[in-house]
């Protein structure tokens, strides 16, 4: 995801944000089809360490101290091969991502 910022100055300036998170909850179904869920998850904050190596690839993942994601979506089956999806994603308190 990238981040572009004008400053008062008129220069832009494009910040790259990366982060993993390991998000966990539940899908509640929100139509008698079925067809339509919504999810609430979170994800502690966490440090991930991936390491590469000639027998593939393996990664760790920990929790650590910090606050805690809030990730609230909805998503709704069109067709078997289709759907669309929209929510939030609140990193700690305030700071959302929406989609």
């Amino acid at each position: 995801m990238f981040i572009s910022k004008v400053s008062s100055s008129g220069v832009k300036n494009d910040n790259q944000v990366i982060y993993a998170l390991q998000f966990t909850g539940q899908a509640v179904p929100q139509n008698d089809q079925g067809t339509v869920l919504k999810a609430t998850t979170k994800s502690p904050s966490s440090k991930i360490r991936t390491v590469v190596s000639r027998q593939g690839v393996k990664s760790k993942i920990k929790t650590v101290k910090g606050k805690v994601a809030k990730f609230v979506y909805t998503v709704e089956f069109l067709t078997p091969e289709t759907f669309l999806e929209n929510g939030k994603i609140e990193f700690g308190s305030g700071n959302p991502l929406t989609f």
